[in-house]
């Protein structure tokens, strides 16, 4: 046997003859086409992803600054009954708020970061502590025959003592969180308000938006609406951003 394997082997050098592999130049590299922009979201981290028990309606991270004492910018999450302080680093829910009997609304932070409020399905609107305990730091009734309240926004300009209210009785409502008390309501929509945004340089000055296709632009010294204007004619105001120039707005439906 190993004999004719030996005499196939010499027939078919002798038949095709010696042969050398043909050697492939490599093509010279090409230079880099990605953009700046795809670089910058390739050097991000991948996402986590947390499955919470309901929808989730609200997202805010933690302001930050000099005065905030708080560095982590923490992110607050408003989910089904309850709002959820997700740590910056670890991705972890370190604390959780649920003194909630309904659906919870609209989770902010104040200005310094200290300070969380809320809006909820019964129109109760309810402060806590950031950093301290999870008690219910002051409850204020917007709605009195128990409509939502779905946006919940501070004041702007450096006042931590004033809070907005937008419910679906379609009043917007200024509140002193020192008392718990009301200052002064605003009834310029006709339906649904569920968009409110305060300028960042003067605490009176804030932007609404509701369901009957209208944003107003209102100075809270004032009962009724400086300027008005209707986003679209057959879509409601889902949210609305005065931007920090003060001189414009955005909205959408």
């Amino acid at each position: 046997v190993g004999g004719g394997v030996k005499r196939r082997t010499i027939m078919a050098s002798s038949t095709f003859g010696d042969y050398e592999k043909v050697r492939v130049n490599p093509l010279p590299s090409r230079p880099s086409q990605t953009r700046p922009e795809a670089r910058w979201w390739r050097e991000l981290e991948q996402p986590h992803l947390s499955h919470e028990l309901g929808p989730v309606t609200s997202c805010e991270y933690q302001p930050g600054g000099a005065a905030s004492a708080m560095a982590k910018r923490d992110l607050l999450v408003t989910c089904s009954t309850r709002l959820l302080l997700v740590d910056f680093y670890t991705q972890r829910v370190k604390k959780q708020f649920t003194r909630f009997s309904s659906t919870a609304y609209s989770g902010t932070f104040r200005s310094d970061g200290r300070v969380v409020a809320a809006g909820s399905d019964t129109g109760v609107v309810q402060l806590f502590s950031a950093d301290k305990s999870r008690d219910v730091l002051r409850q204020m009734h917007h709605s009195r025959n128990g409509k939502p309240v779905q946006c919940v926004r501070f004041a702007g300009g450096g006042d931590n003592t004033h809070l907005f209210s937008a419910g679906d009785d379609a009043i917007v409502r200024h509140w002193d969180i020192t008392l718990g008390e009301e200052t002064s309501s605003y009834a310029g929509h006709t339906d649904y308000c569920r968009a409110v945004s305060c300028s960042r340089s003067d605490p009176n000055v804030f932007l609404t938006g509701g369901y009957d296709h209208r944003c107003l632009l209102w100075d809270a010294r004032q009962r009724d609406p400086v300027r008005s204007w209707v986003h679209a004619p057959d879509a409601p105001v889902e949210d609305v951003l005065l931007l920090p120039s003060g001189a414009l707005a955005c909205a959408c439906r």
